[in-house]
């Protein structure tokens, strides 16, 4: 069975055992394309960060708003435009507003366990809504360690604006972050 087929038995499963049928929360159409999306936002960013290697000049702030700000920026829009919610989360994060939930850490900690899973989903209900959380995995990829990689090789800007930085010490192949998006219950 493919990693894909395995992904929507279990979702199914999830469905199933929360006791909400298919119908009542995302259908899993919808959140199959919000993998997808989510995929291809995640090549775009890898892409972006490839730009940097080769790089001689050093890494600015101007530097990271044409690598990493465009993959945020491209999920938000995206996200608001379908009706949902998205941000990307990590333990280990630079921008606080991205640190985990207390909900996100149990998921956390099954990509962190299995560098295999690359999708999670849960229906979940919160603030009088029901819907399917969907997680993916942002990988560390060697580009990364331009602005990821030993603590003091970071770029100036960053030592200087983050001080509560805890987005380094990263190795290709680490779980970075993850993307998260809650995928509302049609109405």
């Amino acid at each position: 069975m493919t990693l894909f087929k395995t992904s929507v038995a279990l979702s199914s499963i999830v469905l199933g055992l929360s006791g909400l049928a298919e119908a009542e929360v995302a259908a899993p159409s919808q959140v199959d394309q919000a993998f997808e999306k989510l995929t291809a936002i995640n090549t775009m960013r890898e892409g972006l960060a490839a730009t940097l290697d080769g790089r001689r000049d050093p890494i600015t702030e101007e530097t990271f708003k044409q690598v990493c700000m465009p993959a945020g920026k491209a999920l938000k829009e995206w996200a608001t435009k379908a009706g949902y919610e998205a941000r990307q989360v990590a333990m280990k994060n630079r921008n606080p507003s991205n640190a985990l939930t207390v909900a996100d850490e149990p998921v956390f900690a099954k990509f962190a366990a299995d560098f295999r899973l690359r999708r999670f989903e849960q229906v979940v209900a919160s603030g009088g809504r029901s819907g399917v959380q969907l997680y993916a995995r942002i990988p560390v990829v060697a580009a990364c360690l331009h602005c990821h990689g030993s603590e003091v090789a970071r770029p100036e800007f960053i030592k200087e604006k983050y001080k509560a930085d805890k987005a380094f010490g990263f190795k290709v192949g680490d779980l970075r972050g993850l993307y998260s998006v809650f995928i509302p219950k049609k109405q």
